[in-house]
């Protein structure tokens, strides 16, 4: 019994000590950056209790949107080993919930996520150039990050689990270096709505909440210090979409092709003809005989066909995009394209192998179905269609909709963007690894 007894005062000693570190580091962020105390305060600090098991607490810290969990026997140990590690952790765990990684975990590839989201925080807090959370490391953990940020366009983790997703032979790379960016536990991120019966959509708005004011915080942190705007905003600012026209978005179906024809824009006559006078039949410069054309071979567009879609914008939808697909010869010699309409199951199946097919589709177009909406069926059939080789280097899924229905539950191994009306009044958040974008009929009209 005398034991036990003193195992718990030794335990709670330790978290009293922990928690005093805990405390300081938390001073220490809100006195060297003011515009993160909003983040600081809404981080609650819990240590797990002496009875619980290691296997439950997983590997020491975490945050699930509410608290920061923590071991008070592992802050005491790498307080004592090098006291940085325990503010670069509790810095990496807030990035997380200031850009809210944790609230739709179950809707990605969790290995990719798990890496996109640590690179994410520890892209932010590398960008700080802070010396008292300077970790070893750090000039490796800089230097990937550089390299895929130069790839991928932005550091944030949407982003690069984009990248990870489409690109296989990068990612096998980048997965090496998860030891290097994971500084907490994402297991805590799992099934937290029915463990602890907690409300996620309130605590990521609480934390959309707190980024705006963590952004404009900074912001006049910026002009009271004289400060060049963005200097420091910009590390706490979620990445605006930018909208894109249906014309670009379609382009980015398109396949880099070689066609072996003259390629008139790098050949010069003067060498060539002077080859010709100098030598007789003997050109000095042979022309290049290929060029690179933007071509699509194989994709697919489905078409919601449910009573939400109706009318003259899905007729202008079909119209448009042939419009696109015919210019600029964007279409290959072998063209396949499927074209699909569904409600809650496909309705036709339309395969078109040139743009005389298309037009003559389009003159006879007859919407079927006005059911109700589920996007399942189509995403099956693509996958049957692949698996019998039936869609040569497949680009893609175009699907016009309302978006109002049941999607995937996985992600797809190609592309896909659902295409909505930009007016309409309920505007659903689709799956994070597809496209989103809205149009207009105006934008549509040919």
């Amino acid at each position: 019994m005398t034991d036990i007894q003193n195992e718990i005062e030794k335990e709670v000693k330790a978290q009293q000590l922990a928690g005093k570190i805990i405390k300081s580091v938390q001073q220490e962020i809100i006195a060297y950056m003011p515009y993160l105390s909003h983040a600081v305060m809404q981080m609650q600090v819990c240590f797990y209790p002496i009875k619980e098991q290691i296997a439950q607490a997983s590997v020491s810290f975490g945050s699930d949107g509410v608290n920061f969990y923590g071991l008070a026997s592992i802050v005491l140990q790498l307080f004592e080993q090098q006291e940085n590690q325990v503010l670069r952790l509790y810095l990496h765990s807030m990035m997380h919930c200031l850009f809210t990684h944790m609230f739709t975990y179950d809707r990605f590839e969790t290995q990719y996520w798990d890496l996109a989201a640590d690179m994410a925080a520890e892209n932010v807090i590398l960008d700080l150039h802070w010396k008292k959370c300077e970790l070893d490391g750090d000039d490796i953990r800089r230097r990937v990050l550089n390299e895929t940020i130069e790839k991928c366009g932005r550091g944030n983790a949407e982003t690069i689990y984009d990248y990870l997703c489409m690109h296989a032979k990068e990612r096998n790379v980048l997965l090496q270096y998860t030891f290097l960016f994971r500084q907490d536990c994402h297991d805590l991120w799992r099934n937290t709505k029915k463990e602890k019966n907690l409300d996620l959509t309130e605590i990521k708005q609480k934390w959309n909440e707190i980024e705006k004011k963590t952004e404009l915080s900074a912001e006049n942190y910026e002009r009271a210090r004289g400060l060049e705007p963005g200097t420091i905003s910009r590390r706490f600012s979620l990445p605006k979409r930018k909208r894109e026209d249906y014309t670009s978005l379609l382009r980015k179906f398109m396949v880099n092709q070689e066609e072996i024809h003259i390629n008139p824009d790098s050949f010069d006559y003067i060498y060539y003809t002077y080859g010709l006078q100098l030598y007789e039949n003997m050109p000095l410069i042979e022309p290049l005989e290929y060029r690179v054309n933007h071509q699509i071979e194989s994709f697919a567009i489905a078409i919601d066909t449910s009573g939400s879609t109706q009318g003259k914008i899905v007729q202008n939808f079909i119209a448009k995009t042939y419009d696109i697909l015919t210019a600029n010869d964007i279409f290959t010699k072998d063209m396949h394209v499927v074209l699909l309409q569904c409600d809650a199951k496909i309705q036709e199946e339309i395969v078109i192998h040139n743009a005389d097919e298309m037009q003559l589709y389009l003159q006879d177009y007859t919407i079927k179905g006005y059911g109700g909406t589920d996007f399942r069926p189509v995403f099956a059939r693509i996958e049957e269609l692949k698996n019998a080789d039936k869609l040569p280097d497949f680009r893609g899924l175009l699907y016009f909709t309302d978006g109002i229905g049941k999607y995937p539950k996985n992600m797809p191994s190609y592309q896909t963007a659902f295409v909505m009306p930009e007016n309409q009044k309920e505007v659903p958040e689709v799956p994070s690894w597809a496209i989103q974008m809205k149009v207009s009929m105006e934008e549509l009209e040919r």
